[in-house]
């Protein structure tokens, strides 16, 4: 779906839950980029975006005899016992990718900061940016499915490639529903490892406020490629001066009064804060999986990371 079928989406009774879906500033940046450089889409970003998430996909082709220099991992033991002569499977690549857009929706996605007076929470990024793949992955015709989590994968949409399912996931990013006051992605991630055999690649996109879940990500990336996309905002980290404050916990409804007017407390929650995004840095990196920092606008740094990915694989 290109940004002249999402107008069209745009243009129906659906138009105002559409509004709420990707805003205009970037409904805007897509079509000049669509415009502007069709050329270079086609070209550069869609075959940046190949090169970036294509990974390993290999399809089970047929057998064939062994051959000196072959990996022995893949000798079919079957076949060679059956016939007496060793065999090796051989592969094709698999040209066509699978994409989950797994979207965190429990109560602390709802905290935000404002933005040229603009109130615009984390769940309204996160939604911008999974419709924003979903977009990138129909281009690529590929196939893509959604899971909405809390404490639980609360919808789940399959990956497939057909007419209707980009349509699909919009209308179900858009649909307005209840919060759910927990985040457990341990058992989400447990839950995605049991659920999906074949492999895909896997954007997880939260603000991670949840139990540790390191064991289970290191699972689950042995067989799937795996993004950890953190929507992330300026706020969490630099508090504005406005006195003696009332904060909640979005999910467990504990009340902390922060003096805000205090440099050394503002001091305190900065370090704090990086030094959460620094720990799932690391445990990406011990876990072999890609992270994604999103604040505003999620075209910057998608390129960014699609060039990274791109840059290793050389």
């Amino acid at each position: 779906m290109t940004t002249d079928a999402l107008e069209t989406v745009a243009g129906d009774s659906r138009g105002a839950a559409f509004e709420q879906l990707v805003s205009p500033s970037l409904l805007a940046e897509a079509k000049r980029v669509e415009l502007v450089t069709r050329r270079k889409i086609d070209t550069g970003l869609v075959g940046n975006y190949r090169s970036a998430f294509r990974g390993s996909g290999l399809l089970f082709a047929d057998v064939r005899e062994y051959q000196p220099g072959d990996d022995v991992k893949h000798i079919h033991w079957k076949v060679s016992a059956r016939t007496g002569k060793v065999f090796v499977k051989s592969y094709e690549e698999d040209r066509q990718l699978r994409i989950l857009l797994a979207l965190d929706i429990s109560s602390s996605t709802a905290a935000g900061a404002f933005n040229a007076s603009a109130f615009r929470s984390r769940q309204q990024r996160a939604i911008e940016c999974a419709s924003l793949l979903t977009l990138l992955a129909a281009k690529s015709d590929d196939a893509v499915g959604l899971a909405l989590f809390s404490n639980r994968v609360e919808e789940y949409i399959p990956p497939r490639k057909k007419r209707l399912q980009t349509q699909s996931i919009l209308l179900s990013l858009m649909r307005k529903r209840g919060l759910t006051p927990a985040t457990d992605i341990k058992a989400v991630l447990s839950h995605l490892h049991k659920q999906e055999r074949r492999p895909l690649v896997l954007f997880v996109i939260s603000d991670f406020y949840s139990a540790p879940f390191e064991q289970e990500l290191r699972s689950l990336s042995f067989k799937h490629d795996v993004i950890l996309t953190l929507i992330d905002q300026a706020a969490d980290q630099d508090l504005v001066d406005c006195g003696i404050v009332e904060f909640e916990d979005a999910e467990s409804g504990k009340r902390t009064l922060i003096d805000t007017s205090n440099p050394n407390c503002r001091s305190a929650i900065r370090k704090l804060s990086e030094s959460r995004v620094q720990a799932l840095k690391a445990m990406c990196e011990r876990c072999s999986v890609d992270l994604l920092r999103i604040r505003d606008n999620p075209i910057g740094p998608l390129a960014e990371l699609m060039r990274l990915r791109t840059s290793r694989l050389r």
